[in-house]
C-alpha cells in the first residue's frame, strides 16, 4: 500500500519550528547586536543611547542616565552659594596678650618734721630769723639754727633746699615763702630778708 502524499514534504510542525527559530534569531540580533551598532553611530543627530525601561518602583537603573534623570541635582541655595563665595567666618584662635606686670608705684615722700631746718636773717633787721624759727617750731618743725646769713647774695626771702623737697615745700607753705632748689645749701635753709613780715 502507498504512503499518504502528505508525508513526502515537511510537516506543519516543522515549519512552525523553523519560524520560531527564525523569530528567536531576529530577536537575539535586535537585542544584542543592534544596540551596539546604534550606539556607535554618534554622528547622527538623532542617535540616542539604548535605554532599558524599568518600572517606576525599581530602585535602580543605569548608572549614568537613571541617576541624573531620577534625582536631579538641586540648585544650590543662596546661603550655600554665599558660603562658597565668601571666606570661612570661623573665628581663629588668637594668642592671648600677656598682661604686663604693674610697676609698683613709689610711695610719695611725706613731710619729715624731724629733719633739721636752718633759719637765717639776710637783713639788718634784728630778730627776723628768730621770728621765722619760732613760727616753724610752733608748727612741729625742728629748727636747728637761727642766725645771720653769710652765704651767697639773696635778693628776697625764700626756702632753699638740696634734698627732702616735700619737707622743704611744707616749710615754705608754713612761712608763705617760695621754695627754690640750690645745691649749695645743705638740707633745708630758710633765708629771710627785710621784706619778710612773718
Amino acid at each position: 500500500m502507498a504512503e499518504p502524499a502528505a508525508s513526502a514534504g515537511p510537516s506543519g510542525l516543522t515549519w512552525i519550528s523553523v519560524a520560531a527559530a527564525f523569530a528567536l534569531a531576529v530577536g537575539a540580533f535586535s537585542y544584542v547586536i543592534l544596540p551596539g551598532l546604534r550606539g556607535g553611530d554618534t554622528g547622527r543627530p538623532d542617535a540616542a543611547a539604548p535605554s532599558v525601561s524599568v518600572p517606576a518602583s525599581s530602585p535602580s537603573s543605569s548608572p549614568a542616565s537613571s541617576s541624573s534623570a531620577a534625582s536631579p541635582t538641586p540648585a544650590p541655595s543662596s546661603s550655600a552659594a554665599s558660603a562658597r563665595a565668601t571666606p570661612s567666618a570661623t573665628p581663629t584662635a588668637t594668642p592671648a596678650t600677656p598682661t604686663p606686670t604693674p610697676t609698683p608705684t613709689p610711695t610719695p615722700e611725706t613731710v619729715d618734721y624731724s629733719l633739721p631746718v636752718e633759719v637765717y636773717n639776710a637783713s639788718r633787721v634784728n630778730g627776723l630769723a628768730a621770728r621765722a624759727g619760732g613760727t616753724l617750731s610752733g608748727s612741729g618743725f625742728r629748727v636747728a639754727t637761727a642766725g645771720n646769713w653769710a652765704g651767697f647774695p639773696v635778693r628776697s626771702s625764700a626756702v632753699f633746699y638740696s634734698s627732702h623737697e616735700v619737707t622743704a615745700q611744707a616749710v615754705a607753705a608754713r612761712l608763705g615763702l617760695p621754695v627754690v632748689y640750690d645745691g649749695r645749701v645743705p638740707g633745708i635753709a630758710v633765708v629771710v630778708t627785710a621784706e619778710y613780715g612773718g
